[in-house]
């Protein structure tokens, strides 16, 4: 039997605003057992490196950016192995008080990701989009003059498209498969705040609200910023570097 609790959390906007509240039942994972409730756990995800490669793009050809958001992703995919789950305290099931056998992959199963992947890989090539070969996470429509790209980071979809009622008539006919929630022109991807001077030709990204997040965790909200780390005029020699094993270790 796989135990269950709840998750808690303050989802953000990138200016660090609240978004929303969510609570989540998840599946202990941890007690599961390989080869009898579970076998394959990779699933793929989209690499920063492509996802700068594609906003670059985006920039140059002056192009469509939108985003979507997959509602409760992971509960779309089926399971292959059978699990049980203990329910949360409070919630009884008649026959058998606390227990369930799971159909779908909740989240905190190790296979959940791999399930979702495989999931939504198989709608999108049955709506004629093909995975990429360097990132399995990227998609790519081609017909005729239009061109559609969608890079998939676990349930945040982008999609980039010159044609704003292809980008439309895509998102309806992925809605007939997933719960989505249509989120508009893309400001934010993956923690980066998006801002773009289309007459230029210019995407830039940032994460402001990041860095006050590193510098509040680590006590130095509050430090001084300087033009340069070390004194001004200070001049380094290889005398100064660490020449015994005493001075080498501190």
């Amino acid at each position: 039997m796989v135990g269950s609790k709840w998750i808690f959390k303050v989802k953000r906007n990138i200016d660090g605003s609240v978004e929303c509240f969510k609570a989540r039942l998840v599946a202990k994972g941890y007690s599961q057992r390989p080869g009898f409730d579970f076998t394959e756990t990779f699933a793929p995800t989209v690499r920063y490196s492509a996802v700068r490669t594609i906003a670059a793009l985006a920039g140059l050809e002056d192009i469509e950016i939108h985003s979507l958001d997959i509602s409760n992703a992971y509960l779309n995919g089926v399971l292959e192995e059978e699990v049980c789950m203990q329910l949360p305290e409070g919630f009884e099931e008649i026959g058998k008080p606390g227990d369930a056998l799971l159909k779908k992959a909740t989240y905190g199963l190790k296979q959940a990701g791999r399930v979702w992947s495989k999931t939504l890989a198989d709608t999108l090539t049955k709506m004629d989009f093909t995975q990429i070969k360097s990132d399995p996470s990227v998609y790519v429509f081609l017909r005729d003059n239009l061109r559609i790209i969608i890079p998939v980071f676990v349930d945040d979809m982008t999609i980039i498209s010159k044609s704003s009622p292809a980008i439309q008539a895509f998102i309806k006919e992925l809605s007939t498969h997933f719960k989505l929630r249509d989120l508009g022109p893309t400001t934010q991807l993956l923690g980066f705040k998006i801002d773009r001077d289309r007459p230029s030709r210019t995407i830039s990204l940032s994460q402001k609200q990041y860095i006050l997040d590193m510098l509040e965790r680590y006590h130095m909200s509050d430090c001084k910023p300087v033009s340069t780390p070390m004194s001004p005029g200070s001049k380094l020699s290889s005398s100064m570097a660490p020449s015994t094993p005493e001075d080498i270790t501190c």
